[in-house]
């Protein structure tokens, strides 16, 4: 918390989450005459090399490991949010070792490992040859040099942190990036006037910065409105009570796995006027946010557990979709079908478009 997700120490990477935007929206830019673009990759690529520059300091396209983590935590992911009987019938963990999956998860612990030890290896020889890139993996292994230290890290314990960082860190923002932006291109009323906002609070500049983000209210409104549809974790991470509860007429025993359903809690009809309509407006003016205390939005949790991750998040995924809409007009190839574009979601851990966003992009020029 202290050396990662701080405000502070958000606030000091600053630098870096401007910089990958601008880069993004010169990838865009240099694409834009070639046809639709993949916008799911562009997002995907923007938050792996933000959280790569902020984590273990420097890009990760560069590296031999960058296409494997990737793979090995879409495979997690996948794999996490799996059904196994197990987990709620005590008598058939058995059923594991029929259907495949306990092979299949051994198999990615120890791709995951491997990557792992590429990536710690590599470091500690940048170290040693006197690069020191003060990034968050630096801290780390200071902490498991000096064992006098309070607090003592060893090599799984970094493992573990590095695959947390890049798994919850890329997925979250590039998945809710991309909701964001589809559901934009499905709303052009909305877009059209999103975009007059960001436009007219940048004036004559190129990019939107951060400090002008704060006035961005509409901006704020589409994002939970986004979240609220396609909470990216749909049935958060679950729980195992430590004590019996009731709730209503409900008897919940000590030791239960409890899953919250917040997909459902966003588009229940008794909290949501047409809950399945995507309407922004509905958040102006209003004081519900999504930093968890408000129960009726909670796509990051809420309480001692709620995601400590979201101040890192949303401040990259505010200066993407503002400096897209500023820089350019999107569309989809066939202009009268973008309310038909495909939503479905694909269930896991996390829950990602199905289909790819492919879009084209039209450059603005004021």
């Amino acid at each position: 918390m202290l050396h990662l997700l701080s405000s502070k120490k958000v606030q000091s990477f600053r630098h870096i989450r401007e910089e990958e935007v601008s880069r993004m929206i010169d990838l865009v830019s240099s694409k834009h005459t070639l046809g639709p673009i993949d916008m799911t990759d562009e997002f995907s690529f923007l938050a792996k090399q933000t959280i790569s520059r902020i984590s273990i300091g420097q890009h990760s396209g560069t590296e031999d490991w960058y296409k494997e983590i990737q793979a090995v935590m879409k495979e997690c992911s996948l794999l996490m949010g799996s059904f196994n009987p197990g987990d709620y019938f005590a008598w058939l963990p058995w059923l594991s070792h029929v259907t495949g999956l306990e092979r299949k998860l051994n198999k990615t612990c120890e791709w995951a490992d491997r990557v792992l030890e590429t990536i710690i290896e590599n470091h500690t020889k940048k170290l040693k040859g006197g690069e020191r890139e003060e990034c968050f993996l630096d801290i780390m292994l200071n902490f498991m040099e000096d064992e006098s230290k309070d607090i003592y890290l060893g090599r799984d314990n970094i493992k573990a942190i590095i695959m947390d960082t890049f798994g919850a860190g890329t997925e979250s923002t590039s998945i809710t990036t991309n909701w964001v932006m589809a559901e934009l291109i499905r709303n052009p009323k909305a877009m059209k006037k999103l975009q007059e906002q960001i436009r007219s609070i940048a004036c004559s500049r190129s990019l939107i910065q951060e400090e002008d983000l704060t006035e961005m209210a509409y901006l704020k409104a589409v994002i939970k409105e986004a979240l609220r549809l396609h909470p990216t974790g749909p049935l958060l991470v679950p729980r195992e009570l430590i004590q019996d509860t009731a709730i209503n007429d409900y008897h919940i025993p000590s030791g239960a796995l409890v899953l919250v359903n917040v997909w459902a809690i966003g588009r229940d009809p008794k909290i949501w006027d047409n809950p399945d309509d995507f309407r922004p407006e509905r958040f102006l003016g209003s004081q519900v946010d999504y930093k968890g205390q408000d129960f009726e939005l909670i796509p990051f949790g809420a309480g001692r557990r709620v995601c400590p991750g979201i101040g890192f998040a949303m401040p990259i995924v505010e200066l993407a979709i503002a400096n897209l809409l500023l820089k350019f007009d999107w569309s989809i190839a066939d202009l009268g079908k973008a309310e038909e574009m495909n939503m479905e979601e694909v269930f896991g851990l996390t829950m990602r478009k199905k289909t790819t966003l492919y879009v084209v992009a039209t450059p603005h020029y004021p």
